[in-house]
């Protein structure tokens, strides 16, 4: 989580988009869990 953390935070024109890529990150975690 904290190298998506570093991702987002270099990429800051994606400011909206980065809450909806943890939500998929979280989600492709919870189906392969």
């Amino acid at each position: 989580m904290r190298m998506t953390m570093r991702m987002t935070s270099k990429n800051k024109k994606r400011c909206g988009f980065t809450l909806v890529e943890m939500l998929v990150v979280i989600g492709i975690l919870g189906i392969l869990s």
